[in-house]
């Protein structure tokens, strides 16, 4: 049985423009109910694809042929889609996909580029499978003659995935009259795959994918994330002095921090931030002969700017830009063991006072890490975190606060099912 068959030119019938609005007018009750657009992943970034049923998605029918539709380069799905009535027009049962080309170009030549353009195919057609349980035995590949290579290609890389292909050149792609009769020759031929997959059989019940449902795990429009990020800071030997104060306390070593990061997201690449976090300041009590050294602190910071993810999925790199302020509280001092409690005792030994130091610094802070995001809701990161503060007086044997924080974050996504004001559309 041969694999690929050629349309020619053919001038059989060139449909007026009244035609052609009739017929997409017949046809625009299905279209709005049933063109679908979804995201998946190929490679490092995200793709989109449209699928069209004839059947509506009122009922999800079982079992149906599917017709892979390669747009040309240089075009779209959606301009592929919206060019051609003979989707609309197919009374046959079946499925369409119309995947969108990288950068809208298919690019056979260049192997890698390749290898993407056709996985990508191939887990189209596996997600539409899990979503309304098609015909695996019945998958039909549609373009033109400039995409031959690549359809070989996958047919190649993937032996039983395409039942029958076909090509045929641009001026019988752009013809509604001409590509409705291809269609419906090509899915009355039936022909099937050699490797005889198993028809889905538990139709009781079944559902497909809505056609947000990608959406909703895929965009981060008007998103808010919730995260806490427990770390380290390991601060700058340009910031020690090593002048003690009357609070004896020494702040200069590295610290465990703790943040409360609230991030929203304007769109999918671009949010704004607010993060709240903490430097835990270890209490001290050291026992020098007669004498109990204690002490001290508080630091927090409090920061606001803005961040700029790059454009990936699940798995985002991003850098941000915030400044705020920094207040340091640290407070210690001396007190005698042999004169606790009793108010006694030789001048010498006496308790000193408590002494305290407050200093308020405003910082800045360049960050870069990594989200990672895990279904709709679940987000996992790792950051790497500059602050720089202005200079102070000494408190703590410091002058700033400066230095890098590493941590690791745990974090959720509010409003995770948000499909209104989104910037494309999902019809």
């Amino acid at each position: 049985m041969p694999t690929k068959f050629e349309y020619g030119p053919m001038l059989i019938f060139t449909p007026t423009p009244k035609i052609v609005f009739i017929l997409v007018l017949l046809g625009l009750p299905r279209f709005v109910q049933a063109q679908r657009v979804f995201v998946a992943k190929s490679g490092s970034i995200n793709r989109t694809y449209i699928n069209y049923t004839t059947n509506g998605d009122k009922t999800i029918s079982p079992n149906l042929p599917v017709v892979v539709v390669l747009p040309p380069s240089g075009d779209d799905a959606r301009k592929t889609f919206a060019s051609n009535g003979a989707w609309l027009a197919s009374r046959r049962p079946a499925v369409f996909l119309f995947p969108n080309p990288g950068e809208n170009q298919w690019r056979c030549a260049d192997s890698t580029r390749a290898d993407q353009d056709t996985d990508f195919i191939d887990l189209i057609i596996k997600e539409t499978y899990s979503n309304f349980h098609i015909d695996r035995n019945r998958v039909y590949l549609l373009g033109n003659n400039q995409q031959a290579c690549l359809i070989e290609r996958l047919k190649k890389k993937y032996p039983h995935l395409v039942a029958y292909s076909l090509t045929v050149d641009q001026r019988t792609l752009s013809d509604s009259t001409t590509m409705a009769k291809v269609i419906s020759e090509l899915l009355a031929g039936n022909y099937r795959s050699e490797a005889d997959h198993e028809l889905w059989k538990n139709v009781a019940g079944t559902g497909g994918m809505t056609r947000v449902d990608s959406i909703k795990e895929f965009t981060w429009h008007r998103r808010i994330v919730l995260e806490f990020r427990p770390g380290l800071f390991f601060m700058n030997s340009s910031v020690k002095t090593g002048i003690t104060d009357k609070t004896y306390m020494d702040i200069s070593n590295s610290h465990s921090t703790f943040d409360i990061h609230l991030t929203k997201w304007v769109n999918d690449s671009i949010a704004w931030f607010v993060d709240i976090g903490r430097l835990k300041i270890p209490q001290k009590q050291e026992i020098d002969g007669d004498l109990l050294e204690t002490g001290g602190g508080m630091v927090f910071l409090f920061t606001a700017g803005f961040k700029y993810a790059l454009p990936r999925h699940k798995y985002r790199p991003y850098i941000s830009l915030g400044t705020g302020v920094i207040p340091v509280m640290i407070f210690g001092g001396k007190l005698s063991t042999l004169s606790m409690g009793s108010g006694s005792g030789p001048p010498s030994s006496r308790p000193t006072s408590i002494k305290a130091e407050a200093r308020v610094a405003l910082h800045t802070t360049l960050e870069t890490g990594f989200d990672w995001r895990f279904g709709k809701r679940l987000v996992l990161g790792g950051h790497l975190r500059y602050i720089h503060s202005g200079n102070f007086d000494t408190a703590g044997k410091v002058n700033g606060i400066k230095g890098l924080q590493v941590n690791g974050s745990v974090g959720y996504i509010f409003n995770a099912n948000r499909v209104k004001n989104l910037p494309f559309a999902i019809k």
